[in-house]
């Protein structure tokens, strides 16, 4: 090759590399472009979710505000799945709160005729003068003042002893330990020295408003068959309030997560000959107190506001509740432990004396409906007729089935269709002795003891009883609890019946002992209904209702034809494990469809029936 070749040679390709270099560089300028338009769509795209975000936040906080705040009683409804009230108060807040302060002066009231019997207040200190010094002055400036004021000095090491000495007024005891011995040792000695009618509790880092002593005082002279009492009290984190904490008495939730502080509880003497501090725990003694207080004697919320906690521990604001991160979770699982699972026995103050049928719709999952129906194989046959309605289960529920059957342990039929939960129902109830009362039972409900005695006790006891359903006890860790309230800790099993999801708690008693609730709806997981209401109604409708629906429609009958109500009760207690028929039902995609996702009949199915899907169900 020439020089002049190699010359034109290279020329031509730098031409090339030019051509393709400038080419390269427009595209990737344009394609710069375009990457900056597409990153002002992502960002205008989020500034649109984030603003619809906001609003459904807004609609979301409104629409609760609407429907659970409207007034005193679904206030109160309130208060009894989620006791913390979240600063700053709404307009139906503060509607709330001004009737608890009013109610607050008309149990002041209840002393003005009457003689002021003696109270003690135990107070047990350890440093932290400033706090304690607050706090006395609290109790001096009551307007109640027929009071001892027993201060227990757990072997300060500051000023504390020097500040405690300085106060001369003749109500206060002081007591001095040489060595730390904890504050449940301390509150000890002082119930032993104390003189009191009513016991009232003092901690550090709470101080009373001046009228607090005379209207819990109020309230004891208002209820003269409670032995304690417990009211609200305000949060605050230094001189910034948090919200409030009052719990309409709720037993489920206390032995779930403590909302009870000791320092607005008082109980009267008597409760010293049945219980004392746990002097074994130096952490969440004054919540395993109060659990067993609750356990032995009758116990009335107070929806009053008198008591202050300055808390200057972690909170939790995005579940609007308090966290545990201040306490180890050894510490939490040891008072759980402490605590147990169970709840008084029944059956030791009351015996079935009226037949129950027992009707359990089946689908599936043998391990639950074992498990379901040897929990009431333990009681008398004689009195308990369990009747199993199986909705064409695999051969291995049938063949368990058929061996009951054959032993005489139940009644039973076998559908060859999954005629879902109502129809099953009506199938059971159509074979069941016409004179017994009636216990609607899911397949993996699980009783526990007593609680049938419990519920056909106060079907009888409760006059205006309609529908009586138990505590609806869910394992640690159900997910379903989240549908309940955001307050209790989801590690430790929680009661679900009554709960925010439902909106069903009505009529709430302004004092709450804890043992009865009126709902306007019931979930029939299980349902205690006496022969003669069933009997007045309809039955349970099948064909409004195929898999559910059918328990509000049955609700609502008896609550507005029948003027009955509907009661739960915390005597009695039953597991309701993880809906695994439900999801078993989802092999089958057309099933599922039909019965859980629309719950209508198919047509062959409604013609066999004589059923007609009604035309809003389109």
């Amino acid at each position: 090759m020439s020089f002049k070749e190699k010359i034109l040679n290279k020329s031509n390709s730098f031409s090339y590399y030019k051509i393709n270099y400038s080419t390269l560089k427009s595209e990737n300028t344009k394609l710069k472009q375009k990457l900056k338009n597409k990153d002002k769509e992502i960002s205008k795209k989020n500034n649109e979710i984030s603003q619809l975000k906001n609003k459904y936040e807004k609609i979301r906080s409104r629409f609760e505000i609407d429907y659970l705040y409207y007034d005193v009683d679904t206030l109160f409804s309130r208060f009894y799945v989620n006791p913390f009230l979240k600063y700053p108060f709404t307009y139906y807040d503060k509607w709330g709160l001004a009737f608890m302060d009013h109610l607050a002066k008309k149990l002041e009231n209840n002393l003005n005729s009457a003689e002021e019997p003696l109270i003690s207040i135990i107070f047990p200190v350890f440093n932290y003068e400033n706090f304690i010094e607050a706090a006395i002055c609290s109790v001096l400036n009551q307007t109640y003042t027929n009071f001892e004021l027993i201060i227990i000095d757990d072997a300060s090491r500051d000023s504390t002893q020097n500040l405690l000495k300085s106060f001369s007024d003749d109500r206060i005891k002081l007591i001095f330990n040489e060595n730390s011995k904890g504050f449940s040792y301390c509150r000890n000695i002082a119930l032993n020295q104390s003189n009191g009618e009513y016991i009232f509790y003092l901690d550090m880092y709470n101080s009373w408003q001046k009228k607090y002593l005379k209207s819990m005082a109020g309230a004891f002279l208002e209820l003269s068959d409670c032995e304690a009492i417990y009211s609200g009290y305000y949060l605050f984190n230094n001189q910034n309030i948090l919200g409030i904490m009052y719990g309409t008495y709720n037993k489920a939730l206390l032995y779930n997560k403590n909302y009870i502080s000791l320092s607005a509880f008082a109980h009267k003497r008597e409760l010293n000959d049945k219980i004392t501090f746990d002097e074994t725990l130096d952490f969440l003694e004054d919540w395993y107190f109060i659990i067993e207080t609750s356990k032995k004697c009758k116990i009335y919320s107070v929806p009053i506001l008198q008591s202050i906690y300055y808390y200057n521990k972690e909170i939790d604001s995005s579940q609007l509740t308090f966290t545990n991160k201040h306490y180890d979770k050894s510490q939490i699982d040891y008072i759980h432990e402490k605590i147990g699972t169970d709840i008084y026995d029944f059956s030791k103050r009351h015996s079935l004396d009226k037949k129950i049928s027992v009707i359990i719709p089946s689908y599936e999952i043998l391990d639950d409906l074992r498990e379901c129906i040897e929990t009431i194989l333990s009681y008398d046959l004689d009195l308990v007729d369990i009747i199993v309605v199986d909705n064409n289960s695999n051969e291995d529920v049938k063949n368990y089935l058929k061996k009951l059957y054959d032993n005489d342990k139940i009644k039973y039929i076998q559908n060859e269709e999954n005629y879902s939960f109502t129809y099953a129902i009506e199938q059971g109830i159509s074979i069941s002795d016409k004179n017994s009362d009636i216990l609607i039972f899911n397949n993996d409900a699980v009783l526990t003891k007593g609680s049938l005695e419990a519920m056909q006790y106060h079907a009888y006891n409760l006059k205006d009883s309609g529908i009586i359903v138990p505590q609806q006890f869910l394992h640690s860790g159900d997910k379903r609890m989240n549908f309940s309230s955001p307050f209790p800790d989801f590690n430790f099993e929680n009661d679900l019946t009554p709960s925010k999801s439902h909106m069903n708690i009505i009529n709430v008693p302004l004092y709450h002992d804890g043992e009865v609730l009126e709902l306007s709806f019931a979930p029939f997981f299980c349902a205690y209904v006496k022969r003669e209401v069933y009997n007045n109604s309809l039955g349970l409708d099948a064909e409004l209702g195929r898999h559910y629906d059918s328990d509000r429609i049955f609700s609502d009958f008896v609550r507005y034809v029948l003027k009955l109500k509907i009661y739960h009760i915390s005597s009695a207690k039953v597991y309701h494990k993880t809906q695994k028929s439900t999801k078993k039902l989802k092999d089958n995609e057309d099933d599922y469809n039909m019965i859980f996702l629309k719950n209508i009949w198919d047509n062959d199915l409604a013609k066999q029936l004589g059923y007609k899907n009604p035309i809003w169900k389109f």
